[in-house]
């Protein structure tokens, strides 16, 4: 990220820069506010430009963003397709559909379902900031639904790989319980 020019308009009080995404000149705190209510509003199609900017992280004062392309999408996990209606906030209608269809075994026809790939539980370690986590679902198709999952929902840089250390904390989970 290259330094920010800051510079002082004779007519208006504050420090202005140019916003390169936006082709415009903003105060530090209009673009404070604007990354704030594009992180807050998912739906909000006019500031989709400020929803992972650095610059506007930067300004609102957050040190560590989530920088995935799928952050706040609305996408399914599952089939990856756009869509507005989400069962449990993870898949959606269609995909909750084809998994109903396979835990009775049969689709509405009567046969056995075809699209479906098998369902299991399944969980993945991942790290947000220093905090390690465990996601888990109770049916996933592949670890890809997961990491798609974690990447669109999660606030803070994502990241995988830390399998031995999760499956300590999960062990004493099971122990404590």
């Amino acid at each position: 990220m290259e330094p920010i020019k800051y510079f002082l308009r004779g007519d208006c009080p504050g420090e202005y820069f140019e916003c390169s995404r936006l082709s415009a000149t903003l105060t530090k705190s209009s673009c404070a506010d604007m990354w704030r209510q594009a992180r807050k509003e998912k739906d909000n199609f006019r500031l989709h430009h400020c929803r992972n900017c650095k610059i506007g992280a930067m300004h609102a004062g957050e040190h560590e963003i989530s920088t995935s392309r799928l952050s706040g999408k609305r996408i399914c996990a599952r089939c990856h397709r756009p869509s507005n209606r989400f069962i449990s906030d993870n898949i959606c209608v269609s995909c909750y559909n084809r998994q109903q269809e396979w835990l009775k075994g049969k689709n509405a026809k009567g046969t056995k379902p075809i699209k479906q790939r098998p369902l299991k539980p399944m969980s993945v370690p991942y790290v947000t900031g220093d905090e390690l986590h465990i996601a888990r679902a109770v049916l996933a198709e592949s670890t890809n639904e997961m990491i798609i999952r974690m990447l669109r929902d999660s606030q803070k840089n994502v990241r995988f790989g830390f399998y031995r250390k999760a499956l300590a904390i999960e062990a004493r989970e099971l122990v404590s319980d």
